[in-house]
């Protein structure tokens, strides 16, 4: 296996040099801090009158302005003050998946994308600082030393019952390694989480005003990205590609269009048979993806040793076929981070709970018995909760953009980076704000009223395929629950 796929679009930022640094890592000089990261993550900095201003890892986009690139958005947000609090306003309508350096009067403060889709790790050690993608790269400047929660994660029945098992962003499987929070920066000066973000109060929402907007920000952020080089797009039968796929209209020509095929998926399954028709009725080209191969076990330890913790036995074999079928040279476009709007955890559009930490222990089966869970909950309650009665935006929906999406889908996008690079053009506060911000019951149900909003304004064409059909039932099926149910009423009847 190819030793460039190590550490692949991963960074590390110490503030003393590496006597060796791996390869394929790249060294570059930040003022007193030292970079060295993958060939495959872009690095733009721009540069001030004694030294660095603003470094981006990775690329950010304006919806406003597609046309802008990296360095146009860097000397904008220079521009507007480096301060965290001109910063948060001039971060607060882009999209991308990025890191961004500041060098500010105060030191080195560190910002990510909107849902921390590129993951932020730190660790002081010695008195020395090392800021990078996973725990693992952290361990390039000292070793790291599994503990109790290691031991105690990996043989919990959540782990061994849970396919996709992920920590709540913030924690991690070392105690001296922390991660940081989306909306929150980190001041290096003390090592503080500051939270930037929500800074004001939701203004409700009309359905048209919500799904104008949002239409607007997915089709611009596409078209932007467009610009900077050839895309993919992951189809399946659900409802976040579809809407996503209204916003590709202009730019779906020359489009790579697949589906994967893993886990139990075959030939008949309606997210391989609903892209086939759809993409044929729209003259597009549909490819399948085969991820069910066993991957070798030089791709296994690679993978493995890349991030921590690692899911090899399911994510690592798609991430495997991912490598094998789909272009390299292509920016895959995801549909994730939209579920912060419907309501996941009271998809009544009314919470039947409190939101405590109780609540979200109970709700992930095997938590409750892994206290440094039980602690990053708490610790994560105590400090949003003012957040969100200052900002309206509901508690359980806070929770999912920084916890699950901050820690189960930047997971997730960190270990598929030694396959593909993803932009998730929902990543977006204002598309968000506009979503969170527009009525509860047009954000539940089957349909998510939003959404199909989104599409009809955008390409209605996509709806002419239903969104995560039902397979059928199998002949004599609805028989015999006709029989079973015509019993029970006779049964009751006495």
């Amino acid at each position: 296996m190819p030793p460039e796929l190590r550490f692949r679009r991963q960074f590390l930022l110490t503030d003393a040099p590496l006597p060796a640094p791996p390869a394929p890592l790249q060294q570059a000089s930040l003022g007193a801090w030292h970079l060295y990261r993958h060939p495959n993550l872009p690095l733009t900095v721009l540069e001030g009158e004694t030294g660095p201003q603003l470094a981006l890892l990775g690329f950010v986009l304006d919806p406003d302005r597609p046309e802008a690139s990296d360095r146009d958005i860097l000397s904008d947000l220079a521009a507007g003050g480096l301060d965290p609090a001109a910063l948060a306003r001039g971060l607060h309508r882009l999209s991308g998946r990025f890191v961004l350096l500041v060098f500010g009067a105060d030191g080195l403060s560190v910002f990510h994308d909107p849902c921390g889709l590129r993951t932020v790790y730190y660790r002081q050690n010695k008195g020395h600082l090392a800021i990078g993608s996973s725990p693992p790269i952290l361990g390039l400047v000292a070793p790291l030393t599994p503990g109790a929660r290691a031991r105690d994660y990996w043989a919990s029945d959540y782990v061994r019952n849970k396919r996709e098992h992920w920590l709540p962003c913030g924690t991690g499987l070392y105690e001296d390694v922390h991660q940081l929070v989306p909306n929150h920066y980190l001041r290096t000066a003390d090592l503080a989480q500051i939270r930037y973000w929500p800074f004001a109060t939701l203004q409700p929402r009309t359905l048209p005003e919500a799904a104008d907007r949002i239409a607007r920000i997915l089709s611009q952020s596409i078209a932007g990205m467009a610009r900077r080089g050839p895309l993919a797009f992951p189809l399946t039968a659900g409802l976040d590609s579809r809407t996503l796929l209204a916003a590709t209209k202009g730019e779906a020509a020359g489009m790579y269009f697949y589906t994967l095929r893993y886990r139990k998926l075959d030939e008949q399954s309606a997210d391989i048979q609903v892209p086939r028709r759809l993409l044929g009725k729209l003259g597009l080209t549909h490819h399948l993806i085969d991820c069910r191969a066993e991957a070798p076990a030089d791709f296994a330890s690679i993978y493995e040793s890349n991030t921590a913790p690692s899911h090899m036995d399911d994510w690592g074999q798609i991430a495997h076929g991912m490598l094998k079928g789909l272009p390299q040279d292509r920016v895959a476009i995801k549909g994730n981070c939209s579920e912060i709007g419907r309501c996941y955890y009271y998809p009544s559009g009314v919470p039947e709970a409190d939101a405590d930490t109780d609540f979200f222990l109970r709700r992930y089966s095997g938590w409750d018995r892994l206290p440094f869970l039980r602690e990053a909950v708490e610790n994560w309650l105590a400090k949003a909760v003012q957040a969100a009665e200052t900002s309206g935006i509901n508690l359980f929906d806070l929770f999912y953009w920084e916890n699950r999406l901050g820690g189960w889908q930047a997971q997730s996008q960190l270990e598929w980076d030694i396959a593909q690079e993803v932009f998730t053009p929902f990543n977006n506060r204002e598309a968000l704000e506009a979503m969170l911000a527009t009525d509860p019951r047009h954000r539940i149900g089957l349909d998510h009223e939003i959404y199909r909003e989104i599409a009809l304004r955008l390409w209605p064409e996509v709806l002419s395929e239903p969104i995560n059909p039902k397979p059928p039932e199998p002949a004599g099926l609805s028989f015999k629950r006709l029989v079973r149910a015509l019993k029970r009423r006779v049964r009751g009847s006495f």
